[in-house]
């Protein structure tokens, strides 16, 4: 009889000492809870930032083409041959006002791309 009563007593010791540190889990749970609060703002930053990239992307493929192709297209109908056509002096204040746009695009994206999340 007093073998089974040592067998249970040490079983009882082992699963005491086992789940006895009810304080270390609540801790831990806390531990854990600061994760995933921790995990949620990163989170919310990886969102803002995403956003802030989309937008600059958007501007670049977007807000970009339009003085890009503007800057092309008259670039080809600027007459090579003859340097000195009336029409010449046209296209080129057409290709500066496109330029002038696209500069004021880029400064808008630089802007942009320095921004911080608030």
């Amino acid at each position: 009889m007093d073998k089974g009563n040592s067998f249970l007593k040490k079983l009882l010791n082992t699963c005491t000492s086992v789940f006895k540190p009810r304080e270390n889990i609540v801790v831990e749970n806390k531990s854990l809870a600061t994760i995933e609060e921790d995990l949620k703002q990163k989170n919310e930053l990886l969102r803002l930032q995403n956003e802030r990239l989309s937008n600059i992307a958007w501007l670049a493929s977007h807000k970009v083409r339009g003085p890009v192709a503007s800057i092309l297209g008259l670039s080809k109908l600027f007459n090579r041959d003859n340097y000195v056509d009336p029409d010449n002096a046209k296209i080129i204040e057409g290709i500066y006002a496109s330029a002038n746009e696209l500069d004021l695009i880029i400064k808008e994206l630089v802007a942009k791309a320095g921004e911080k999340d608030a």
